[in-house]
């Protein structure tokens, strides 16, 4: 019985306390990139985060029943930066990363959505938006946006509240930032655009 009130006296505290959660995310293909042919010309990325959040590292909770926070998942640093460090690894895996900054054309990104969450099921959402600019003239030539939304997990699962690994729940986030960066930068109308013969010096 006694054990019982601690254990009962422990998972309530848990359950106020909103605890904190480092994380980090990455771009994680379950596959190599195709390399694009010829040379790199994207010179830069950056990114910017609408989210409207007062924390820019916070990326999601793992939540009680009744949509309190249990634990808080936070990066060490912003999202933006995480972001456009996954981008910038995603376009050298491709090929399409100029060394030095000497490229045609900067990527700008976007981040109006980011955000992870788990009452009993693991859930991601993603929608990340780019810019493709001719350095030059400043002038976009192409623009696009994806939107990613992944649920992990069974509705039966016991590894929820208290019990939930916030592990599990970033490698759902990751998977998330993953995918939205393989559907912008594998499509083909993306790729005809950095390839573009008019913008490209041999």
């Amino acid at each position: 019985m006694k054990h019982q009130k601690l254990l009962a006296a422990a998972m309530a505290a848990l359950s106020v306390c909103g605890c904190t959660q480092g994380v980090s995310l990455a771009y994680s293909p379950s596959a190599s990139p195709a390399k694009v042919d010829g040379p790199p010309t994207i010179a830069n990325v950056s990114t910017l985060d609408r989210r409207n959040e007062q924390d820019p590292t916070w990326i999601g909770a793992i939540r009680g029943g009744f949509g309190n926070p249990l634990k808080v998942l936070h990066l060490s640093s912003p999202l933006a930066e995480t972001v456009t460090k996954a981008f910038r690894e995603a376009l050298a895996a491709r090929g399409l990363l100029a060394p030095g900054g000497q490229g045609n054309f900067d990527l700008s990104v976007t981040v109006p959505k980011f955000q992870s969450t788990q009452m009993v099921r693991r859930e991601a959402e993603a929608t990340i938006a780019i810019e493709l600019l001719d350095r030059t003239s400043g002038r976009v030539v192409y623009h696009n946006q994806a939107e990613v939304d992944l649920v992990a997990g069974s509705v039966l699962a016991l590894d929820t509240g208290v019990f939930a690994s916030p592990s599990d729940l970033q490698a759902v986030a990751q998977k998330a930032l993953t995918q939205a960066i393989d559907q912008l930068l594998d499509n083909p109308a993306f790729i005809a655009a950095a390839r573009s013969r008019l913008n490209v010096t041999s």
